[in-house]
């Protein structure tokens, strides 16, 4: 039985505008369509071949990763690899596949996602999809601390982006190859690699883009304690983003300003930018973000010797940490409020927090890249064997 498509024109227009404007619309708005929208697919009141079905069902899957439901997901996924692939549609086939490999990496199934990855780039794509597949292997094998595999897929990603003559994402692949380098300690080229993106960036009249590769150096610059230049390049983020209002991006700014604020001892103006900063991760349901804007607040407290503060602010982190997202943000939590109760003479409260901290370091050094790596690829060619 041929499914009615009985949604109005008007609800289909919404739809279709928060498609177009989906980088700037707020968490609920999204939530809300996405729940009204799986409503219309479970009613079959809209028909599969509808422009906006398999755009919106991605959005739909997306949420679900987002909300660390990543069965439901792949649910959708498969839906929408089954249904683009009855239509022919090569482009919605090889996105479903890279959503479906990205999830995978959420849960740690970094060999999974990989294999999926390779398996595309046998295909006959278009070289802006093999870029792009190979830019996601780069960030997965930097993930997983396998840095040469990461720079040499990058540098597969950059060959062809000179190829294509796209200079824009010549910058991505930049901010990646920055991004590595900075992961394994090599600061120096990773500035080297983040200039080479605002050079393009400054070029182009993508100002959210320029926007991210300036408060990436500042950062950086953070991270090697050179407080003026992370200022300057902080600064410049936090102006564009103010100007060109991409919110998701703007805490992140606002945290790194806050961070660099601190460090110059500022403490005030750096609780502002945090509280701001905290205020946007929040409208934005942004949970990896507001649990590393709120250690901030509580290292913030702990440093002004503010320890009744700390332990408020480590608290309202807590009930945020979910395993086996967090572990990293968790450590730190219980750490900083160990170190709180010990200062505020409560010690059964600062063992218990300690006890915790130290639980969650042993799962942390079991999840350690070299040790994750050697025994997922164990795993991975047993079950091929078999």
């Amino acid at each position: 039985m041929t499914a009615k498509t009985t949604i109005t024109d008007q609800q289909r227009n919404r739809i279709k505008e928060l498609l177009e404007k989906l980088p700037t619309i707020d968490q609920a708005t999204i939530a809300k369509a996405c729940d009204e929208f799986e409503k219309w697919v479970a009613a079959e009141l809209i028909l599969k071949n509808d422009p906006i079905y398999l755009n919106m069902l991605m959005v739909v899957a997306h949420q679900y990763a987002l909300k660390n439901n990543p069965d439901k997901a792949i649910e959708f996924l498969k839906i929408i690899l089954a249904q683009a692939h009855k239509e022919g549609n090569l482009p919605m086939m090889i996105r479903a596949r890279n959503n479906k490999a990205l999830v995978y990496t959420s849960l740690g199934k970094h060999f999974e996602a990989l294999r999926q990855w390779e398996e595309l780039l046998k295909m006959n794509i278009p070289a802006s999809s093999r870029i792009t597949l190979l830019t996601n292997m780069g960030v997965t094998y930097g993930k997983t601390g396998q840095f040469q595999k990461a720079i040499k897929s990058h540098f597969q990603a950059l060959e062809l982006v000179h190829e294509e003559e796209q200079s824009e994402v010549q910058g991505d692949v930049y901010i990646n190859l920055g991004n590595v380098f900075r992961t394994s300690g090599e600061k120096q080229r990773a500035i080297e690699y983040y200039t080479k993106a605002v050079d393009i960036y400054e070029l182009s009249s993508n100002k959210q883009k320029l926007s991210l590769a300036y408060n990436n150096l500042c950062g950086v610059y953070n991270e090697i304690e050179d407080f003026e230049m992370a200022e300057r390049f902080g600064c410049q983020a936090l102006e564009l983003y103010r100007i060109f209002q991409h919110p998701r991006e703007l805490s992140l700014v606002l945290n790194n300003v806050g961070a660099t604020r601190e460090q110059q001892g500022k403490y005030t103006e750096a609780f502002e930018l945090y509280n701001e900063a905290l205020d946007v991760a929040s409208k934005f349901n942004d949970i990896s973000m507001q649990i590393n804007i709120l250690n901030n607040l509580t290292l913030l407290f702990t440093e002004q010797k503010s320890h009744e503060r700390a332990v408020e602010y480590a608290l309202k982190t807590i009930p945020l940490l979910e395993e086996p997202y967090h572990l990293e943000s968790a450590k730190v939590t219980y750490s900083l409020l160990a170190s709180a109760y010990k200062e505020l003479g409560d010690l059964e409260k600062a063992y218990q927090s300690l006890e915790k901290s130290v639980e969650i370091f042993s799962k942390v050094a079991d999840n350690n890249p070299k040790l994750f790596v050697a025994r997922e690829e164990t795993e991975f060619f047993r079950h091929k064997l078999e």
